[in-house]
């Protein structure tokens, strides 16, 4: 996962993580942990402040294809 990171300054990204099936988006470049916000959607949240750093949409392939 370290090689999908831009290098230099932070921009936000996003990617498909295929062995998740999942969307991972990164909002800020921050040490964050997961809060599960329902059975489809993570957010990733801040250590320091508890501010949303980005989100992971699990079950893309389904959301697709019902």
């Amino acid at each position: 996962m370290i090689k999908l990171v831009p290098s230099g300054c932070f921009q936000p990204y996003a990617y498909y993580n295929e062995d998740m099936d999942a969307l991972q988006v990164y909002f800020k470049d921050s040490s964050s942990y997961t809060k599960p916000l329902n059975q489809n959607v993570e957010l990733h949240l801040s250590h320091e402040s508890d501010e949303i750093t980005g989100a992971t949409i699990l079950g893309i392939k389904k959301l697709i294809n019902p």
